[in-house]
């Protein structure tokens, strides 16, 4: 793996970052400066500043770990103002009962950072827009709190599932319109 590495950086002229850390983030300014947060923590998006409240957001993100790339550096001396939140890539999350790889996890309903699972065969059309990333990990644990890996920022596929059945709806209905149309005639 080493020699495919310095063979790549030599030959291929790329730039190769290899650390332990797990995500792209940016800095953003928390809506309330005195909000606390920390890592794991589910955030909601209102107007490019960030809060535990996901209340109305327009996007759900989580408050990232270590980053291997961080960007949108805040002005000197408001660093404590702002909060490193993953765009993509892997980050640990703080999630509340038991999670099954491949389980999209939502913001809880309390606003208090914390997260739920939910299985892809019972998402719906209501639970995409809160989607913050899908399990990488899972957990037993049904009445505790638990870090999970989540994949963030990836989820091009998120409404597959809700496709998949109103498809199979509408093939059904169909089906059951021409058996009466044959009835009637």
């Amino acid at each position: 793996l080493e020699y495919l590495y310095d063979n790549n950086k030599l030959n291929k002229l790329g730039v190769t970052y290899a650390f332990g850390a797990g995500d792209y983030a940016e800095y953003l300014l928390r809506a309330d400066i005195n909000e606390k947060m920390s890592y794991g923590d589910i955030v909601g998006i209102k107007g490019g500043k960030i809060s535990k409240n996901t209340d109305g957001a327009e996007k759900m993100m989580a408050i990232s770990f270590k980053p291997i790339v961080l960007g949108n550096m805040p002005p000197p001396n408001h660093e404590h103002e702002y909060e490193k939140v993953a765009f993509m890539g892997q980050v640990p999350v703080k999630v509340f009962g038991k999670v099954n790889i491949g389980d999209y996890i939502l913001p809880s309903d309390k606003n208090d950072g914390l997260s739920s699972a939910i299985s892809p065969s019972k998402i719906t059309s209501k639970h995409i827009k809160n989607i913050v990333g899908i399990a990488w990990t899972a957990v037993d644990n049904i009445y505790g709190l638990n870090m999970v890996n989540v994949s963030v920022g990836l989820n091009n596929n998120d409404n597959n599932p809700i496709v998949e059945k109103l498809e199979k709806q509408i093939s059904d209905q169909e089906k059951e319109l021409n058996e009466l149309k044959d009835l009637l005639t």
